[in-house]
């Protein structure tokens, strides 16, 4: 699984009435040549829109989920929870 986020947070000074009307625009990028592209490089760009005017816009990044290792130990844990909760890990 695959995740996008921005190294940012954003607050904007909005009234209630506002913050309904906001409008989000996401363009993400697929990189020309994967082989050399780097995960710190933007993959896309988040703006954001009261009616016709932009308030903010965000470089987006791309981040890959880590693999879940597989170790004797974990399986053996996973095993045991199973055994006691009765579910399905």
């Amino acid at each position: 699984m695959n995740h996008i986020y921005a190294k940012r947070s954003l607050v904007l000074p909005l009234a209630k009435h506002e913050k309904r009307k906001i409008q989000k625009r996401l363009v993400l990028i697929k990189p020309r040549n994967v082989k050399n592209w780097e995960p710190d490089s933007p993959a896309g760009r988040l703006t954001l829109f009261l009616g016709r005017t932009e308030l903010a816009s965000l470089p987006i990044y791309y981040k890959q989920a880590k693999k879940k290792e597989s170790h004797f130990w974990s399986r053996f844990s996973g095993l045991f929870q199973s055994i006691l909760t009765g579910t399905n890990q």
